[in-house]
């Protein structure tokens, strides 16, 4: 255990000054039974003395401090661990509870402090969970918040101790609303945090109370609890609240149907069917008093349970404790709330054995690799019934390579495993629903090689730059002037070369490294045959297709782009339209000549938000040898800065293209849209490029597709043998035809097909195995297909 005293703070203004509004002699927030702060720290030693007197199953951490800006002083924030060997981290599945995270919702912490000391107390009574599991309780990540409300300074305070830098004061006043001082915990993760609300976002009743800080994570509570999130990766989580209007008050909140009204659709997490039937269920447990309503979380606002599940694969329900009447109940009425309340917590925590219930049952990941391929290590895992490119990826630990998840529904599942450096491996279990799970994947290893990377200018000098080796586990490499090395798996690999500076060819390449080996680029000078920034509007470009989003807005970054495009309309959070196909073409033709050249680059910039992975933006050419536009860059970005794109057109050298953007969004849930800017077609003289054969015997085959993996779309590249009418037919792994396309082939030669991941319905897919089959003239070729949304 590791207790330490609270620190002094130096305060963030000298002057700093607690403004109380009302009187100092109002009503005392906390009845006698509550814990306040200085209490919390009493119980927790209560608790380590105890359990070192018995059963030892207790351990204490100090995993962070407070903010302490409005009090000067830093308060310690516990985490308490309850196992059969606390001290150590063991192959078990993990629960994190959070008991108190909003300053006034004080029955959660009460509800945790009451479990804690049952099951140190009563560990007999307890023994299969605590032995066969690892239980993490933070009684509360905001003792700031908790102690404002111990000195009675404002009974509906929310925040935290910080104190904007603005602000010239700390104000804190008795009642809802209009406490200057603090950010909302809960609206502090990276997820979405744009869309919190702002330090004096305009709620007229609760002025200042949900302000979201000043970054994401920018709070050292949220930063604390995130660690320790990330380090024990929980199977299930709960966190602790109570409505302050009553509105939420008794209810479980779950991830997501994000803009969820009785107006419309809204956009559910790939995993919504188990997280919904384990939310109904834990409601259910709750039902001796008053049952819970079982929810999902409806706003996009940086919240918790949306974060741990996204970024983890956790379970978490904001469980809102009751009543709707009072969040500070009276002791005899906190006592009644503390026995239901503990009795579903109890409930919840027991999904992780399935003790006691025929329901959705755990199953637990171990990814092995080694020379026996035994050894366990850390590795992305996915469950691939339901995976979404939206999902960041999940890890099994690193003590065990293990992770057990509870979204797994009764039926056939399949799981895969990946890391770089290692071959992956799938696995297709049945789930039962009684009958806890066991999943083993096996990495084989790949061997490493050393890749030398060296770049130059047209007159053979070292220059330095930046090479983007596009692979599974795609790199950017930073290249000094000297050269550089880097350690890589062996593979096939696509290398985007930049030259630091203006002047400079960008060029594309694609190797297989199967052994040591040095990539020089020779970048040539460029030649810029179209280029656009906006500054004088949509000028010399043609909006088509289904809406028409564009216009053009000066950016606000304080980045020098000036005006750029824009696909979203004009006020405060503003977002796109649904069901867009709009197209904005470059009205000019754009000659590709490969007298003196014979590479050409596409690059531009664009930052902003798109609903992922459903919304895409596109870059499209239409060749003057083709009847089809061909996607040669493609994107779907939740969030994204200021960022440089390039794209290959070396395949369209000799030829006149057309140019332009589409934007694809699907019928539920908008976004704040991209921006874009600094777009540029380029040409050079690539001296190492292969020299064409002048005479080509091409055939009727499938030559590749890129990105495969993909989503939402793939670029599918065949040849022909001579030009007239080829199938293109796209096949689930049940033979089922999804997608047919009849392409009239100018000529013969190398060929390109999008697939936009729909069905001939115009409906998307689902993530799975598809085949596309080229047939022409009596020859069928084949080629496979991973879809991963």
């Amino acid at each position: 255990m590791k207790l330490q005293r609270a620190l002094p703070f130096r305060l963030f203004l000298s002057f700093l000054l607690v403004a109380l509004v009302s009187s100092l002699a109002s009503a005392q927030c906390l009845d006698v039974c509550y814990h306040t702060r200085a209490k919390v720290d009493s119980f927790i030693a209560d608790l380590v003395a105890y359990d070192a007197a018995h059963f030892h199953i207790a351990h204490v951490d100090t995993i962070g401090w407070s903010r302490g800006d409005q009090l000067g002083v830093r308060y310690p924030l516990y985490a308490i661990k309850i196992s059969d060997h606390p001290d150590q981290f063991e192959d078990e599945p993990t629960a994190l509870i959070v008991g108190h995270i909003h300053a006034e919702e004080v029955i959660g912490l009460e509800t945790m402090i009451n479990y804690v000391w049952r099951l140190d107390s009563l560990y007999g009574l307890y023994r299969t969970l605590i032995n066969n599991t690892q239980l993490y309780f933070v009684p509360t990540i905001n003792p700031d918040g908790l102690e404002v409300i111990s000195r009675n300074w404002d009974c509906t305070y929310r925040k935290n101790g910080y104190v904007p830098p603005q602000l010239d004061t700390c104000i804190v006043v008795n009642g809802m609303g209009q406490d200057s001082c603090g950010v909302d915990l809960n609206r502090q993760s990276n997820l979405n945090w744009i869309y919190g609300d702002s330090l004096w976002y305009p709620t007229a009743l609760e002025r200042f109370d949900y302000f979201r800080g000043a970054g994401p994570f920018s709070e050292p509570e949220a930063q604390a609890l995130r660690d320790l999130s990330v380090q024990i990766k929980p199977t299930i989580s709960a966190v602790f609240h109570s409505s302050r209007a009553g509105g939420n008050a008794e209810r479980s909140i779950a991830a997501w149907n994000w803009e969820e009204t009785t107006d419309g659709p809204a956009k559910s997490s790939p995993d919504c069917t188990a997280i919904g039937f384990l939310n109904n269920l834990y409601c259910d447990a709750s039902n001796f008093g008053i049952r819970y309503h079982a929810a999902f979380h409806s706003k996009r606002n940086g919240e918790l349970q949306d974060w741990f599940y996204r970024e983890l694969g956790t379970i978490q329900f904001n469980t809102e404790l009751g009543p709707p009447v009072n969040i500070q109940p009276h002791c005899d009425t906190l006592a009644v709330l503390v026995n239901q309340d503990r009795v579903a917590l109890n409930w919840l925590l027991e999904r992780l054995l399935n003790l006691g219930h025929l329901t959705q049952p755990p199953v637990t990941i171990h990814t092995f690799s080694g020379p026996d391929n035994s050894t366990p290590i850390s590795a992305e895992w996915r469950y691939l019934n339901t995976w979404k490119a939206i999902l960041n990826p999940w890890y099994t630990n690193e003590q065990f390579g293990s992770a057990t998840t509870l979204l797994a529904t009764p039926g056939t599942a399949s799981f895969m495993a990946r890391k770089e450096g290692f071959l992956p491996d799938t696995q297709t279990v049945t789930v039962y629903p009684n009958d806890p799970q066991s999943v083993n994947l096996h990495l084989t290893p790949l061997p490493w090689h050393t890749l030398n990377l060296a770049l130059y200018d047209a007159a053979s000098n070292r220059i330095s730059g930046r090479v983007y080796l596009d692979a599974e586990f795609p790199h950017w490499v930073s290249v000094p002037a000297e050269g550089t090395s880097i350690s890589l798996p062996e593979g096939s690999f696509r290398a985007t070369a930049i030259g630091d500076g203006i002047d400079h060819m960008v060029l594309f390449r694609t190797f297989y490294l199967g052994g040591d080996e040095t990539q020089e680029f020779h970048l040539p000078g460029s030649s810029t045959r179209m280029a656009e920034s906006f500054e004088s509007g949509l000028n010399g470009w043609t909006a088509g297709g289904a809406g028409n989003p564009w216009r053009t807005e000066n950016d606000t970054t304080g980045l020098g782009f000036g005006a750029s495009l824009c696909n979203a309309p004009t006020g405060y959070r503003a977002q796109y339209a649904n069901n867009l196909n709009a197209t904005l073409t470059y009205a000019l033709p754009i000659a590709l000549s490969s007298d003196t050249n014979n590479v050409a680059a596409l690059t531009f910039w664009r930052r902003g938000r798109l609903d992922m992975p459903a919304d895409s933006f596109f870059a499209e050419v239409l060749s003057d040898a083709d009847t089809t536009w061909h996607t040669v860059a493609g994107y779907s970005d939740l969030e994204i800065p200021w960022t440089q794109s390039w794209a290959n057109l070396t395949p369209y050298m000799g030829h006149t293209i057309q140019f332009r953007f589409r934007f694809k969004t699907d019928g539920v849930l908008g976004d704040l849209g991209l921006h874009i800017d600094d777009v540029q077609i380029t040409t050079g003289m690539d001296a190492a490029a292969p020299v064409r054969p002048s005479v080509i015997s091409y055939s009727y085959r499938i030559t590749g597709s890129y990105p495969n993996p993909f989503n939402p779309s793939t670029t599918v590249s065949y040849e022909v043998a001579a030009p007239g009418l080829v199938k293109l037919v796209l096949f689930n792994t049940l033979g089922q035809e999804v997608r047919r396309y009849e392409v009239n082939a100018p000529a013969a030669g190398p060929q390109r097909l999008t697939w936009d991941g729909l069905s001939a319905a115009g409906s998307p897919v689902g993530s799975g195995l598809y085949f596309v089959q080229l047939q022409a003239c009596g020859s069928i070729s084949t080629h496979k297909l991973l879809l991963l949304r």
